[in-house]
């Protein structure tokens, strides 16, 4: 059985699988009928080697602290880190092809982070503050004898209370 996120430190990746698993547009992009099929498509720190497909990956950032709100209150902010990655079909490689798969991908993404935003104020799950591009989106380049190619981007997702 997998260890579940819990308590102040780690509980923003439960909370962030909640959030992007919600949303309908990563639905979509993953096949799930559903918020709990699309969980399966969401790992934390490293999807296993042989997952294929579109799924995403969550870690924590680089930023985290808790704060006092007031005198029985605190809160945490910081920031957690995704990456969004897809396979590359093998019918997408003439450069044409390639070209639509790259901005298929794009577009799904943005749908997602779309939602991520609007469904993080109504959901009770995050406060987001911003998010960044770490980076891509780019493509990989497999060496011969590797799986397929597949583009990936990540994004750093800054969360809490403003001061």
């Amino acid at each position: 059985m997998a260890t579940i996120p819990s308590g102040v430190f780690a509980v923003q990746l439960l909370n962030l699988k909640n959030l992007i698993a919600n949303g309908s547009n990563f639905q979509t992009w993953t096949g799930a009928a559903n918020s709990t099929a699309a969980k399966a498509f969401i790992h934390y720190f490293d999807a296993p080697a042989a997952t294929t497909g579109n799924f995403c990956e969550i870690w924590p950032g680089e930023d985290w602290s808790l704060r006092r709100n007031s005198e029985l209150y605190f809160s945490d902010a910081g920031t957690v880190a995704v990456m969004f990655r897809s396979d590359i079909a093998d019918a997408d490689e003439p450069e044409t092809e390639l070209a639509d798969a790259a901005l298929t991908f794009m577009n799904s993404i943005g749908g997602i982070v779309d939602d991520m935003m609007n469904d993080a104020d109504t959901s009770g799950l995050m406060v987001l503050q911003e998010i960044n591009l770490d980076f891509g989106p780019q493509r990989s380049w497999p060496q011969e004898g590797e799986s397929n190619a597949y583009f990936e981007c990540a994004f750093i997702v800054s969360y809490g209370l403003e001061e």
